[in-house]
C-alpha cells in the first residue's frame, strides 16, 4: 500500500507538470483535465488529505464571492466560468500538495530529474536527426502551435538548437528546472548532487537568457550562503566582474536582449494605431504595450477575466487563448498593485515558513518574480504549488542554515 501511495504521489506531480506544460493535446483537453481533477479529488478524500475544516471552507467560498462581486462592480460584468476555472486550478494544486504531504519537494525534484534525463536524450536526437524525431514525436498529431505532440519531450522547428523538454518552449522548461534547483539548494535536507548536476545541465541546454541568469544567481547565493570568511568575500567580488564581462560578450545575453528591445517603440506605435496589428511577442513588448492599460486601473486591476472588459490583447492568439508573454504584467492587469503585492507577500511568507530564514525567503521570491516576468506562469500550478508546499527541513537543518545565512550580510 505504501509503494502504491508513493507511486500515485509521483504520478500526480508528473500529471500536474504535464497539464501545465501546454505542449501536448492532452494538456489542452478539457475532458482529460476534468478526469484528472475528479481522480485527484476522490483520492484526496479517500486518504483524508484535504485538511480543510467546515469553517475554513465557508470562509474561502465567502471570500471568493466577495472578490467576484468587487470585480463585477468594477467591470459591470463578470465571466463566472473563468473564475471557476482558476479556482479549480488552485484547488487541484492544493490537493496534490496535500496528498504528497512532506514529500512534495522530494517528489517534485525526482520527477523533474526524470523529465530532464528524458529531455537530454531527446535533445541529442533533436540535434542529429530532427526530421526523424519530429515524425516519431508526432504520433498523436501536432499541438495547437504546430509543435510536436509528446508528454515527455516537445520538439519544435522554431527552436532547433534549444531544449524545450516537456514544456511548450525552452524558456518555460528552464523556469520549471530553476524551481527544482531552488528546492534542491534551499528547501531540501537531502544531498541531491546527481539531480543538481543533471538539472543544471538541462537548464544549460535550453539556451534561455533568464534560465542562465537565474542558474548563476542560485549557484552564487548557494556558494555565499555556505562559505565563510574570506572565501565569501572573494566569491562575491569575483562574481560581478566576471558576470558583467560574460553578459556583455555573450550573444545569448546582451545581443538577445538588445534585439528584443530594438524597434519596440515602433511596434507599440503600430499597435496603438491599429488594434488588429499583431505585436511581436516578447516579454518587453508585452509589458510596454499593456502598461497604459494597467495605468487605467493600477490598484485593483481588471480581474482574471480581463477579456470581458473590452481590453483585448494586441497579440496573436492561438485558438481562444490570448498570449501575453510577461506573466508579471498579466498579474498586474488582473489584480493591480494591491493584489500583486498580496500575491508576492503570501509567496514570501511561505518561503519564510519553509526556510525559517528571511534572506532565503527574499531571494526565492525574487527568483519567482523573475520567472513570471519572463514567462506566462503567474497562475500556473508550477507557481501556485509554492504557496502551499511545506518544508522538508528538519529543525536542526533549518537552524544551521539560519545561523549560516546570518553571516551572509
Amino acid at each position: 500500500m505504501r509503494y502504491k501511495h508513493n507511486f500515485i504521489q509521483h504520478f500526480l506531480i508528473f500529471a500536474l507538470i504535464i497539464f501545465s506544460s501546454g505542449a501536448s493535446q492532452i494538456s489542452n483537453n478539457d475532458l482529460s483535465l476534468i478526469a484528472f481533477f475528479v481522480f485527484t479529488l476522490t483520492y484526496s478524500v479517500f486518504i483524508k488529505a484535504t485538511l480543510l475544516s467546515f469553517k475554513q471552507f465557508i470562509f474561502l467560498i465567502f471570500s471568493l464571492i466577495v472578490i467576484i462581486f468587487i470585480y463585477y462592480f468594477i467591470n459591470s460584468s463578470v465571466n463566472i466560468y473563468t473564475w471557476i476555472g482558476y479556482m479549480i486550478k488552485i484547488l487541484l494544486t492544493f490537493l496534490i500538495v496535500k496528498i504528497n504531504r512532506n514529500n512534495f519537494i522530494k517528489n517534485f525534484i525526482t520527477v523533474c530529474f526524470f523529465l530532464t534525463v528524458i529531455s537530454l536524450v531527446g535533445y541529442i536526437l533533436q540535434i542529429f536527426i530532427p526530421d526523424i524525431l519530429f515524425q516519431i514525436n508526432n504520433w498523436n498529431g501536432l499541438d495547437v502551435r504546430n509543435n510536436s505532440n509528446s508528454l515527455l519531450f516537445n520538439f519544435t522547428y522554431l527552436h532547433p538548437m534549444r531544449n524545450s523538454g516537456c514544456m511548450w518552449e525552452p524558456g518555460a522548461f528552464a523556469a520549471l528546472l530553476v524551481i527544482a534547483l531552488l528546492f534542491i539548494d534551499f528547501f531540501n535536507n537531502e544531498k541531491r548532487t546527481r539531480e543538481k548536476v543533471i538539472i543544471s545541465i538541462g537548464i544549460l541546454t535550453t539556451i534561455s537568457t533568464n534560465g542562465y541568469l537565474l542558474l548563476a544567481l542560485i549557484y552564487l547565493f548557494s556558494f555565499l550562503n555556505k562559505s565563510k570568511g574570506k572565501m565569501k568575500i572573494l566569491g562575491f567580488f569575483l562574481f560581478f566582474p566576471v558576470g558583467f564581462y560574460t553578459f556583455y560578450n555573450a550573444q545569448i545575453f546582451s545581443s538577445k536582449i538588445g534585439n528584443q528591445l530594438i524597434g519596440i517603440e515602433e511596434e507599440v506605435d503600430k499597435a496603438f494605431q491599429n488594434p488588429n496589428y499583431v505585436v511581436s511577442v516578447t516579454r518587453f513588448s508585452s509589458f510596454i504595450v499593456d502598461f497604459p492599460t494597467f495605468l487605467e486601473r493600477p490598484i485593483l486591476g481588471y480581474g482574471v477575466d480581463i477579456q470581458t472588459t473590452n481590453k483585448k490583447s494586441m497579440y496573436k492568439t492561438y485558438g481562444e487563448n490570448v498570449v501575453r508573454s510577461s506573466g508579471l504584467m498579466t498579474l498586474l492587469l488582473s489584480f493591480g498593485l494591491f493584489g500583486s503585492g498580496v500575491y508576492l507577500w503570501l509567496l514570501y511568507k511561505n518561503f519564510l515558513q519553509m526556510s525559517k530564514n528571511k534572506l532565503i525567503a527574499f531571494f526565492s521570491t525574487l527568483l519567482i518574480l523573475c520567472i513570471i516576468f519572463s514567462n506566462p506562469l503567474e497562475f500556473s500550478p508550477l507557481i501556485l504549488c509554492l504557496f502551499f508546499v511545506k518544508s522538508t527541513y528538519s529543525n536542526n537543518f533549518a537552524e544551521k542554515t539560519n545561523k549560516r545565512t546570518k553571516t551572509f550580510v
